[in-house]
């Protein structure tokens, strides 16, 4: 029982780690396109 929770456990991190990173390179990718857009420039 206690390995099983354990192993949620770093399941849980996991996807949350992943969804953080997901969540800020959309941020970030959007940050960086919106800079390098020429639309934006003047």
């Amino acid at each position: 029982m206690k390995q099983a929770a354990f192993v949620l456990g770093v399941i849980a991190t996991v996807l949350s780690t992943i969804a953080v990173l997901g969540v800020s390179w959309l941020y970030i990718e959007k940050k960086v396109r919106y800079i390098t857009t020429d639309d934006n420039v003047q």
